[in-house]
Order: structure tokens, then sequence, then C-alpha cells
């Protein structure tokens, strides 16, 4: 009886079923009816739009498997296979892969099917050691050859990426995804890259036959030569939708395209037009068809009602089976993951956990009295505690997901990681909170990245003054995030500049520090990206910098690399300080260790570490010279002077070889009477000659002591540096040489250029000292010129090469005095222009601008003084450097004059004016009383010229005063007017006497000075005369 009434009832719903499905059927019928003979494309773009959606799931529902497996299987090696193998074949059952492979870094990889493979040239292994996820296609597949597709997950130690977990899929699977629904047998389906080679095809239809590529098909169509098809290329090229239509072997066609969003692949529905006119036939066909099935399904369900109902417990038994199947695919994957689950009951406060759980966390299945007991025991950190009760609190309040981050034991049990806990609330019927599923992961990495983030935006804000440039780079996106410099020069020239354009530019900032300009040179994205891949997070690099006003300082680099746990870009971080102070106060210290005290040059330990550095330093194009310098016959000076006299000519050898030699070259005592100088970037053998011959004339050293008397001279030995030479091989040439130029009499000098690469010497050079009759002239004119002339190298110390011997009388100073460059000159500037006079000097050596500056000294007599300096940079073929032509010229007096009238100007009641005749007169100085009388502005004033200057009287005197000034600027004599102001005063209008005299020889046009006084009280002033 149960069994007839159930039976009855479901019949009786299968009829209102049945009819309800009759009836939609023939409205589904008449609407597509309707919008098939609407549109046609819009058909296809629907059904395509369907086939990317579901092939976008599938994908990253596969990639989602293979992540979650990648959590509980290592890199394959020899010791681990066998159980990975295991492993794999267990996780793979039910996934859809066909099979599963393990990669290690070194490329040894195993399959979960048992096979043991060399994958060290796989494109996927190579992405996920990069950290990136991966789907390639391969034709014919190493095991099956058969075509297949691979999706790739890096694998993970410890958050670093160390080899690849492969799935591999069967091209049927995907061949299934894309068949299409719309017109059925007669709609094709296939996949293409952007340049439009197929991926994979449906299995009918045969729109591209055996054609890999939809433009090899679409040049033999109607279309072949269009901008259609370049239209189709662009739009492939990125990734957007679109439509065509083109007569293919006498068909026409429609087809429609996708963009999946996948390995910029495109999906494309094709349909003959015959189909797309004939569907509607086809449509309706079907839905009387539809109908039909139907009622025979309908009829059918009633009649086997009665069996379904007796086979019901055996279905359930089945349905439970598969159910329990599930499950354990669950626990496999949770026990292989740090993600556990469990089951909270808000009534009995108990938490009721599964074997993951029970694994991470501890503790018995069941645990009572949560949330208390669990912060009572310690598993929960004091400093979460109160975070943690309150999550509790919102869950026992309503709360559908609460959620939190607590820091509590880890499952080792040795100390704490940060653990990300999550509810699912469920209600009863009146919508009461009765059980809650809880789930937690580890988070802790994430959460290190967090705070190692922030660090360093913290870092950012409490940066010092001595920073000189910060910049940010998103080297993920590939772009430049934030740039803060002290220099509004360099902010312009490095703004939004690529990463490897900034490091270019940072590379040719560096000065004489090779491995520095290495590492910028070597910095790009995906370098970058590599370093991060493999932990090297933190660089840092000292080394002198060229600013971009020419001065040089040390900076300190520090690189940092950092992912950014918002947006999971990776993060480039430069800082560039200023320690050019430290290592002025590093370099001091450093210099008194290594000096020789007798001579001031290095000492022989120094001497050989600089030249050390400085060639591995140096580019490998630059050429140095390196000189051996021995003193001749100074054992008779100790001999026969004494040894006091000795140490004074060894004085006198060190600072004579230190002027000879610019202040980049080393020079040092490397013990006795024997010298070594290092001179680099030399730009050609004619300068080292020349140099060889300065030196030799510069060592005639005179000395003397009681009745005994002898001359010091100096031999040397020059070895040009070969490309890539050590230092000990070019101190043996340049030694060898030493001793030829001893071999032949002592005096001279001797150069060893072979295998060098340098240039030679240039023909028709003069014998020194053989000054012609011009140098001759030159020479006097610069000892009794008045002011003076210095040639400087603009280096990384300014360097006097020349002063003149009027300069030294000018200032007071004895050639003597100027024993380090000439450096001595810049501390007689005053203080306060020290800076803009070398600033302005180094801006004019960078841009050939000529230099015009004013400064103040004290000369060595201790005399305060003005100094006009012009100069200009010159070629100068023995320094490396720019090299500026300087003039000075002492205005002192023209300084004083000129503070004498501005005291006059500001403190005289009357009105001082000065003009200049351009041809009409314009105005050049007015002070505050010719303002106030002319009732004017200092703009309005400044504004006049010619006539318009008369202004300042009543129009009726304006013609005598005219007179009047054209008479002083004629006569060049003293004339006088007087006239009435135009601006009436206090007590009505106002007397006024002028006062001119011409001025010449000032400037190219002479100058009119006017002095204008008002008459006072009753006085009726004087008369307009002229004398």
């Amino acid at each position: 009886m149960k069994i007839y009434k159930g039976t009855a009832a479901v019949t009786a719903v299968a009829i209102a079923l049945m009819a309800a499905a009759i009836a939609s059927v023939l409205w589904y019928q008449h609407d597509i009816v309707r919008r098939a003979e609407r549109d046609a494309y819009r058909t296809l773009q629907g059904s395509a739009a369907e086939q990317a959606l579901l092939f976008k799931t599938l994908i990253d529902g596969q990639f989602q498997i293979l992540s979650v497996i990648a959590q509980s299987v290592s890199p394959a090696d020899d010791k681990n296979s066998g159980r990975l193998t295991a492993d794999m074949e267990r996780l793979a059952g039910g996934t859809g892969f066909k099979r599963l492979v393990a990669i290690g870094a070194d490329g040894r990889a195993c399959t979960s099917d048992g096979h043991r493979l060399d994958a060290s040239w796989s494109v996927s292994l190579k992405s996920c050691l990069r950290g990136e996820h991966s789907l390639v296609k391969v034709e014919s597949g190493t095991i099956d050859n058969i075509p297949i597709f691979v999706f790739s997950v890096p694998l993970k130690d410890k958050g670093r990426n160390v080899g690849a977990l492969l799935g591999v899929y069967d091209e049927s699977n995907f061949i299934d995804t894309i068949i299409s629904k719309a017109y059925g047998e007669a709609a094709y389906s296939f996949i293409c890259d952007s340049a439009g080679k197929i991926i994979v095809r449906s299995r009918h239809g045969a729109f591209i036959g055996q054609s890999r590529s939809i433009f090899t098909t679409l040049d033999k169509t109607d279309l072949a030569g269009t901008e259609k098809i370049r239209t189709v290329e662009d739009d492939l090229k990125n990734s957007r939708a679109g439509g065509l239509a083109y007569e293919f072997s006498g068909s026409r066609r429609y087809a429609v395209y996708q963009p999946l969003h996948i390995n910029g692949w495109t999906i494309f529905n094709v349909v003959p037009e015959a189909a797309a006119r004939g569907a509607i036939a086809n449509i309706s066909s079907q839905g009387v068809f539809l109908v039909v099935v139907i009622t025979l399904i309908a009829i059918a369900f009633a009649a086997i009602v009665v069996v379904i109902e007796r086979r019901g417990y055996s279905q359930l038994l089945k349905k439970n089976a598969q159910l329990t199947e599930s499950e354990e695919r669950f626990r496999v994957v949770m026990e292989n993951t740090t993600l556990s689950v469990w089951d909270y009951d808000l009534k009995t406060k108990e938490i009721i956990q599964t074997g993951q759980s029970i694994a991470l966390h501890g503790f018995a299945a069941v645990v009572p009295g949560v949330p208390e007991s669990l912060i009572e025991s310690g598993f929960v950190h004091p400093d979460s505690a109160a975070a943690f009760l309150a999550l509790y609190d919102r869950l026992f309040r309503g709360e559908k997901n609460p959620e939190g981050v607590f820091l509590v034991r880890n499952a080792a049990r040795d100390g704490w990681w940060y653990e990300h806990i999550q509810y699912r609330t469920l209600f009863d019927q009146k919508g009461r909170p009765y059980r809650a599923i809880g789930m937690s992961m580890d988070v802790t990495e994430k959460r290190e990245l967090e705070r190692s983030y922030q660090l360093e935006l913290q870092y950012q804000q409490s940066l010092a003054d001595d920073v000189y440039l910060m910049a940010v780079f998103d080297v993920s996106a590939e772009k430049q995030e934030r740039l803060e410099c002290k220099d509004a020069m360099e902010c312009e020239r490095l703004a939004s500049k690529p990463l490897c354009d900034f490091f270019a530019a940072e590379s040719r900032r560096v000065v004489s520090n090779r491995k520095a300009q290495e590492f910028f040179d070597s910095l790009d994205y995906e370098n970058l990206k590599l370093k991060a891949v493999a932990a090297e997070n933190d660089f840092e690099r000292e080394y002198p910098r060229r600013l971009p006003d020419g001065r040089i300082i040390w900076v300190r680099s520090t690189l940092h690399l950092l992912v950014d746990p918002a947006t999971n870009h990776l993060m480039l971080f430069i800082y560039m300080k200023d320690i050019d102070e430290q290592r002025q106060k590093e370099e001091t210290l450093l210099r008194a260790a290594e000096t020789d005290t007798l001579t001031g040059l290095l000492n022989h330990a120094a001497t050989m570490k600089h030249i050390t550095e400085s060639l591995e330093n140096e580019s490998r194009d630059a050429i140095q010279a390196l000189f051996a310098i021995d003193l001749d016959r100074f054992k008779q000076i100790n001999d026969t002077i004494g040894h006091q006299a000795g140490d004074e000519a060894l004085h006198a050898a060190g600072r004579t070889i230190r002027k000879t030699f610019r202040a980049g070259d080393v020079c040092g005592r490397t013990g006795g009477d024997e010298f070594l100088a290092l001179m680099k970037n030399v730009p050609s053998l004619e300068v080292v000659r020349r140099k060889a011959e300065e030196l030799q004339l510069a060592l005639q050293i005179h000395c003397s002591g009681g009745q005994a008397a002898v001359s010091l001279s100096g031999s040397t030995g020059v070895a040009i540096r070969r490309p890539g030479e050590s230092v000990v091989s070019l101190y043996a040439r340049a030694d060898k040489a030493l001793y030829k130029a001893k071999a032949q009499g002592r005096n001279g000098y001797y150069i060893d250029a072979e295998g060098a690469d340098i240039k030679p010497e240039k023909s028709g050079g003069r014998a020194a000292g053989a000054d012609s009759y011009y140098s001759i002239q030159l020479q006097t004119l610069l000892q009794y010129m008045e002011g003076g002339v210095l040639i400087v190298e603009i280096g990384e110390r300014m360097r006097a090469l020349y002063i003149s011997p009027s300069f030294y009388s000018a200032s007071g100073l004895k050639p003597e005095d100027t024993t380090d460059g000439g450096r001595e000159l810049l501390s007689m500037i005053h203080p306060d222009d020290r800076d803009e006079f070398e600033r302005r000097l180094r801006h004019g050596a960078q841009t050939y601008e000529h230099v015009d500056f004013s400064y103040r000294i004290t000369d060595a007599r201790g005399t305060p003084a003005w100094r006009r300096l012009r100069a200009q940079r010159i070629d100068y073929a023995g320094s490396p450097f720019p090299v500026m032509l300087i003039v000075t010229t002492d205005i002192t007096e023209i300084k004083k004059t000129a503070a004498l009238f501005d005291a006059v100007m500001r403190s005289s009641p009357d009105g001082i004016g000065v003009f200049e005749l351009t041809p009409v007169l314009k105005p050049v100085l007015a002070n505050a009383a010719l303002l106030r009388l002319a009732g004017l502005t200092r703009e309005e004033f400044f504004e006049k010229s010619g006539d318009e200057l008369l202004e300042i009287a009543a129009p009726e005197d304006r013609a005598r005063l005219l007179s009047e000034l054209d008479a002083a600027l004629k006569s060049g004599r003293l004339a006088k007017a007087a006239f009435h102001a135009a601006a009436e005063g206090e007590d009505g209008p106002r007397r006024v006497s002028a006062s001119g005299v011409r001025i010449d020889g000032v400037g190219e046009s002479p100058l009119l000075l006017v002095m204008f006084a008002e008459a006072s009280g009753g006085e009726k002033g004087p008369e307009p005369t002229t004398k």
C-alpha cells in the first residue's frame, strides 16, 4: 500500500513535470528560432564564451589540484625515488592527470608510473625555479609518443623553489572541452596561440584539415591579402575577441574567436552559412523530437518508480561507498599539507579534531573548554590571547565567517608559528549558531614577508639627511615606483627610467672602481629575479661617484630585494648614502699610516697596494705607465756631507716627484733612494716621454755642507702596461728599464713600450729646453702682468698644472708653498665663496661654458682682497681630465669704490640716478630718494626710457630739462637745471634742482650721473643755467 501511494504521487509529479517541460521546450524553440534568425554570429559568440569559461575553469582546477599535491611531494633524488613514485601514484588517482612527474633542480625526474628521466632541458622546470606556474603543449611525449599537455607548479622547501611537479594531461580531455554545442556537427572548433599556430582542434569537421596555422588557411580564402587578416593578427596578439566571414573551397563560412587569457591562446568557432540558415529548421524539428522524448521518458519514469524504490537501499550503499572514497582522497591531501580541519560544538565548547589536526596541533581527538583551555595550556602565545578570545566571541555572536591570524605552537612543539584560523558557522532552523567548521593554515612565511616589507617602509621614513638618493622599482612589473634625490638635476635625469637604464647611468657615474661598474652593468630584471630565487636579497657597494655638477663624493649604495605582500610583486629598494665625510676621515688616518714621513710620499707597502688596486679597478682599455726612479750618487751625500743632508735630499726628491705627477697618480718611496710612480690613463707615448723629460730636469738637486757639495740627478725606467699584465710583471719590466737607463750613463730615462697598446709619439717634437721666440715673450708677459694665470686640472681633486709668476706676486705666495698641486690656493678663498668657486669651475669644465665669477680671498700676507676669475676649458694632451685656463684680476679697489658709491646712494637725502645712452636714455641706478621724488615704484621707474624719463618734471619744464641734459652729454662738463616736479608735495608744487655730468670709459655707451635736490621751504631754487 505504501509503495502504491508513493508510486501514484511520483506519477503525478512526473506528469506535471512533463507538461512543464513540453511548455518550456516550445517556448525555448520559439525563442531560439527568433535569435538564430536575428544573428548567427551571436550564437557562435555565446558558444565560444561558454567554451572559454569551461576551459579556464578546467585549467584553474587542475592547477589548484596540482598545487595541493605539490605541498606533499619533494624533488626526485637517488634516495627517495621509490617512495616518491608510490606517493605520486597514490595522489594521482582521481585527479584527471595521466601521470605525475617530480623533477629536482638538477633535472633528475621520476614519474608516478615508475619511469626515471633526465629533464634538465625542461622549459617547465626553468619556469618553476623562477616561481611560476606553466601550461605547455608537447606534440610528442617522451614516454607515450602522443600529443599531451603538461601542467607544472613549483616544488618548495622552506620557501625556496627547489624543483617542479608536472601533471600530464591527455589531449583528448581538452578536445572534449572545446567541442562547440552550436549547430551540432556542422560547427568546428580549435585553439591557436597568438601567432596563429594551432594548439588543439575538435575531432569533427574539416575546416583546417592538417593545417598548422589559421593564417595558412585564411590565405587560401577570399580574404587573402586583405586588411581583415591583419586585423585578426592584431586581435590574436592583443587578446581581443572578434568575428569574420569568408569563402573557402566554394563555401561561405562564419567564424568568431574568443581569447582564453591563458598563454595568449584564442578559441575559434566556425560554421558554414548553410548550416546557420538551416539551424532554424533543425531547431524546430529538434523541439518536436524533444517533446516526444520527454513524453516517453515521463511514461517510463512512472513505470519504473516502484523498481527505484525497491532498489533505493542498494543505491544508497553505492553512494555511501563513493562518498567514503572521496573522503579518503581528501584525507590523503590533508595529511600532506599544513592545512587542517576540525569541528567545533558551540554548545559543549568542544573541538573534534581530524587526524591531520591532531598531527599538527597535538591534544586529544576531543578538546574540551575551547578557547580558554588552549590559552591556559600555553598553545596560544600570550600576545595573541586577547585576539584569540575575540575570535570565539564573534563566533558565538553568530558571525558567519570569523577569522584571524594568531601566534601558536608549531607542529614540532619547539617554537611558534603564525596560523590563519577561519570558521564557517552553521545555524539551526531558528537561525542560531550551533556548530562551526574550523580550518587553519601556517602563514608564518607570509607574515615574515609582511613584517620585512613594513620594516623597509619604516626605514624609508626614518632616512637620515645623508641619504643622497632613494629609488624603488617593481621588478615583477618592470617599472620605477618612486625616486627621491637631493639633487634636482639628478632627479630629472633619472625620473621614470627603466631599471636597466637606471643602472647603466649609475655605472657611468662610478669613478675608478671597475668592480662597482661591473656590478651595476650586470643588473637587470631577469638577473634580479634569479637572485631572489637564490635568496640573494641584499647587496652593498662603496665607490667614488661623480655628481651632475662635476664634484666627486664617496657613496654607499645598498640594494634590498623584498616581496610586497599586498601584490606578491618582487620589489627592489635602492639607497645611496653620502659617506664622503666619513671616507675623508678614514683616508686621513689611512694616509697617516701609509705615508713615508721623510718624503711625504706613500711608503713601500702602501705604494704596492695602491698600484695593485689602480690596475684592478681601471678599465682594461686604460693605459698606465710605471716609473721606477733611482737617485744617482746619493751615497756620496751620506758619505761626504752627512746623513742629515741625505734626508734633506730625499725630502726634496719626494716633493719634486709629487709635483711632477698628477694628483690622481700613485707616487711612493719603496726604500732608500728608490721611488715608484704610476701614471694613469696615459693618452700617448709622447706624453710619457715628456713626463720622463720633465722628471729628469726636475731631479737636479744641489746639496752642500761645509766644504763639500754634491749634485744629484735621477735615472728613470718606464714600463707601459700591456693589456691584462700583472703588477709583478710590470714592476719587473720597469726595474729592467731603470738598469738600462743607468747603463746609458745615469741622469736619463729608458721607456719599455713593447707589447703595449698605446699611440706612438708625434713626429716633429722639439728637444727639451728649446724655447721658441714666442714662448720667451709669453714668459716675460706672465712675469710682469697684473693678476695671474693658472692652468688647472679638474679631476677628482682640482690640481694646478701651471701657476704664473705674476700670480705668485699678487697672492704673496712662493713656489715652494704650493706642494699639494695648488690645493693651498683654495684655502685662501673665503669659506663662503669656496664651494661656489669650485662648482663654477667644474660646471665650465663639463659644459665648455665661459666662467666669470668674483670672489673674496685672504692672501698669504693676511690681507683681504677681491678677485675676478675668468676661465675657459682648453684642450690639453698631458691630462686625462678636463683642463681650465684661468685668468684672475685684482678688483679690490673697484669693489671698494662700488661699496662707497652704494653707501652714498643709500644715505643721501637727495635723489641720485645713473642713466645710459643706448641711443636713448635708459635708467641704470636710482636710489630711494629719487623714486620718492618721481612718485614711482622701482619697477615703474626702470620700465621708462627716453622722453618718458622727463615725466619726473612738470610738462612746462620738460623741454628745458631735456635741453640741459643734452648739453651735459655733449660737452662732458657739469650742467645744472631747475624745474618743477610733476608730483606735488603736501604744500603744493615742488621746486627741484638737478646737477648732471657725463662719464666715459666705463662701458660701451656713455653714462650720465644726475643728482636731484628739492628746494626747502620758501626757497625758490636755482635758476635754469648751464655751466
